[in-house]
């Protein structure tokens, strides 16, 4: 997570971001980045082709209680 977080104002950060993601794709592994705090950093990843995202740029934390009393009333 901590490259991704700066990943857009740190080249190195960026570029590892990058690198693990061609290698894991390389290997046939799917790539889940952390930390995915804003739409710019999401913006970013999609280019690179990571695969999954967590973050509060695509959902902020739900308490557990309440996770699961919405995942048993879809059921």
């Amino acid at each position: 997570g901590v490259f991704v977080t700066d990943m857009l104002e740190q080249k190195p950060s960026y570029t590892m971001v990058k690198s693990v993601t061609e290698i894991a794709h390389f290997m046939g592994k799917k790539v889940i980045a952390e930390f995915v705090e804003n739409e710019a950093i999401l913006n970013a990843l999609r280019k690179l082709k990571v695969d999954f995202a967590q973050g509060y740029a695509v959902g902020h934390p739900v308490p557990l209680d309440q996770l699961l009393r919405d995942k048993t009333a879809l059921n």
